[in-house]
């Protein structure tokens, strides 16, 4: 740690001249003293950068500075006076990770001996939305248990915000840029946070921006997901001008190598792109088992068999492959309720898994299965046997359709709904028994458009889909949910079978696809009365090929214009038109007059080509 502060203060640029003011002071405290040595350069940061301070005092009292002891010393926050220290900063809200609300950093090293120097290190993040200046950070040492200043010798550093100017480019980071592919036990793979901040020409971040849009693209082919499916991009609207995507690595792990990210703003096509590199890597040597089985829950009152799997993972958690043969021994701590052979398999070099066979006795209960092997941690699963009672009720087990993209994104997306058939105690009930899954429109029984696949078991398909737990292996349906209409559905499930065979959740669907189409309008009220004064309106949308509203990024705030296109004299433009839409929509009023008719109006989009118009008619009577 020593040789890294004593690097960064060298790099940049210690200041080896004393502060001024600082000669001839003396030491506050009896076998204590200090002399300034230096400090980092002064920094220039725009709001939301952060940096480090450095700054070295020399040791020159008789007592040794221990860190955790009644020698302990700080570096004090001061005051602009110099005199008044140990006090909470006027810059505290620039704090990041700092020792206390009255000290920036104590020693880097845990002990400076009499002659030694000390250094102190600490970091500031500016916030957002801080005005240009210049920002003093006062300080100087004071023992740590007491607040006795030492030599105080008025040091200082500043943090200079420059004026942010127009935006000119967009800034890319990764954190971290290398993470393991492949996934863990549990199926998940390693993320990295990936930050777009819309920036000045000297690379300050533009606050003041929360409407464009950043689109961020993968050129590794490597499997990367942004959330959008493996390799595809992703984009989102700018949060006080930074978009932050998330990472996740290939499932596969042997998909190694660099997928570059690139940034670009469809809305603001001016800003100059930046990319920004993530690895993914292989696996690790093995350091862990862990267990998985092919059941896990199981009725009772007769015997049964399922596939218990080890498998080898590295630190991470991605399965990575054995160097020599691994010897695997298999135990279980409930030999009443179940029992494993072999107990002992191996799995070769080369390999990552090896089996070998639970058998449930049929007695109610529940039995933990291990595998281990030497040098590395053992995993474990348990599986249980059930005494169920009649089938009484169904529950959802698992709801992943929360916010699901619409398929009229590109690519869209899926989500899973996983209903139970249990007793009254809320057991499982290992029976035959059908279930059928439909949505409806929250608060109505009229269906949505939804699409739903029954695809454990594998069943019917459609809205609705019905099919039949497996019986003496399993007690759920898993349905599959695809949705192009951004909305919210209620999610029925229900099954003939018995009484009380009904569970509702709820499905929702957001998000919309490119722009495609103005349509459908309509005038509200329609019709009005032929007195000159009477108003009506319409509110033209983007929408995309499904119909939902393009509410942000492309499209969103495009020009729209309404135009009579069928003319009886009837109503006439109260308000401006065109219109910049706002959020995709843009509301237009007309005012009757005192001819009866029918007017035509038709809506176009006067930005872009392609966009499907829109005609509304309304009467006046």
């Amino acid at each position: 740690m020593l040789h890294k502060i004593l690097t960064a203060v060298t790099a940049l640029a210690v200041v080896a001249s004393l502060l001024a003011g600082a000669a001839g002071q003396a030491a506050a405290v009896s076998g204590y003293d200090s002399a300034y040595f230096g400090e980092s350069a002064f920094l220039t940061l725009g709001p939301g950068q952060s940096g480090q301070f450095a700054v070295g005092f020399n040791n020159t009292g008789s007592t040794g500075w221990l860190t955790g002891s009644t020698s302990q010393v700080d570096l004090a926050i001061c005051l602009p006076d110099k005199t008044t220290c140990n006090t909470v900063s006027p810059n505290a809200a620039f704090a990041s990770s700092w020792a206390g609300v009255t000290d920036y950093a104590t020693t880097s090293t845990t002990y400076v001996g009499p002659g030694q120097t000390g250094y102190f290190v600490y970091n500031v993040t500016v916030p957002t939305g801080t005005a240009p200046g210049t920002y003093r950070f006062n300080g100087d040492l004071a023992l740590h248990g007491t607040a006795s200043m030492i030599h105080p010798q008025g040091y200082y550093q500043d943090v200079q915000v420059p004026s942010v100017g127009a935006a000119a480019k967009l800034g890319c980071t990764a954190n971290p840029t290398s993470i393991p592919a492949g996934t863990n036990a549990s199926g998940v793979g390693a993320t990295s946070t990936i930050t777009v901040a819309e920036q000045d020409a000297s690379g300050n971040t533009v606050t003041g921006d929360s409407t464009s849009t950043v689109t961020l693209s993968q050129a590794g082919g490597l499997g990367g997901d942004l959330g959008n499916g493996a390799d595809a991009s992703a984009t989102k609207t700018l949060s006080n001008g930074v978009a932050t995507f998330t990472l996740t690595a290939p499932a596969n792990s042997a998909n190694t190598g660099t997928d570059q990210l690139s940034a670009a703003s469809p809305t603001f096509p001016t800003l100059t792109g930046c990319t920004v590199n993530v690895t993914f890597t292989g696996p690790g040597a093995a350091t862990q088992i862990t267990v998985s089985l092919g059941q896990s829950a199981f009725p009772a009152g007769a015997p049964a068999t399922t596939t218990a799997t080890a498998t080898l993972r590295d630190a991470n958690g991605v399965t990575t492959t054995a160097t020599a043969t691994t010897t695997v021994t298999w135990s279980v701590d409930n030999g009443s309720v179940c029992s494993v052979s072999p107990t002992s398999s191996t799995i070769a070099a080369g390999s990552s898994t090896t089996t070998s066979t639970l058998t449930m006795t049929g007695v109610p209960g529940s039995c933990t299965v291990t595998a281990a092997s030497t040098g590395l941690t053992s995993g474990s699963k348990t599986a249980t046997a059930t005494a169920a009672g009649p089938a009484s009720k169904l529950a959802i087990t698992s709801n992943t359709c929360t916010n699901t993209p619409t398929t009229s994104n590109t690519p869209g997306s899926t989500c899973a709904i996983t209903f139970q058939v249990q007793d009254a105690s809320g057991n499982p009930v290992f029976t035959a028994t059908p279930i059928t899954l439909n949505l409806y429109k929250t608060g109505t029984t009229t269906a949505c458009s939804a699409t739903v696949t029954s695809t454990t078991p594998a069943g019917g398909a459609g809205n609705p889909a019905t099919a039949t737990t497996a019986g003496a292996t399993g007690s759920t349906v898993k349905f599959t949910i695809s949705d192009a209409v951004a909305q919210t559905c209620d999610a029925t499930g229900s099954s003939a079978s018995f009484t009380g065979g009904t569970a509702t959740g709820t499905a929702s669907f957001t998000g919309f696809g490119a722009a495609a189409t103005l349509a459908p309008i309509s005038f509200t009220p329609n019709p009005i009365p032929a007195n000159g004064v009477a108003t009506s309106s319409v509110t033209v949308c983007v929408r995309d090929a499904a119909g939902n509203k393009v509410t942000s990024g492309t499209g969103s705030t495009d020009t729209i214009s309404l135009i009579k296109t069928v003319n009886a004299s009837a109503t006439t433009m109260v308000t401006s038109n065109p219109q910049a839409a706002v959020a995709g929509c843009a509301t237009f009023t007309v005012q009757s007059t005192t001819t009866v008719g029918t007017d035509t109006y038709t809506a176009s989009d006067v930005t872009r080509a392609g966009i499907t118009p829109a005609a509304a008619t309304i009467t006046v009577q």
